[in-house]
């Protein structure tokens, strides 16, 4: 293993990973340690937040995660009370 990564990613999940593409993207080095041995198999999550959408189209990956999910029904269309 090197030691010359200029920061350290503790957690391989959503946060760490987008992190990573990121830092790839400006020619950061860096490292990703995770106290699991292999990756999630499924997901563990329903929705995503509007910023989390903005984030995905500054990596340039916008359409193609939105091209791989599931689409679940809108909190808006099961509770007529919330503004639309």
């Amino acid at each position: 293993m090197s030691d010359d990564a200029d920061v350290l990613i503790v957690g391989a999940g959503a946060v760490g990973l987008t992190l990573a593409v990121d830092l790839q993207r400006r020619g950061v080095k860096f490292r990703i340690i995770d106290a699991a041995s292999q990756g999630f198999e499924g997901s563990r999550a329903k929705a995503v937040q509007p910023r989390t959408l903005e984030v995905f189209d500054d990596l340039g990956v916008s359409s193609r995660a939105a091209c791989s999910t599931r689409h679940w029904a809108s909190i808006s269309d099961r509770c007529p009370s919330v503004a639309r």
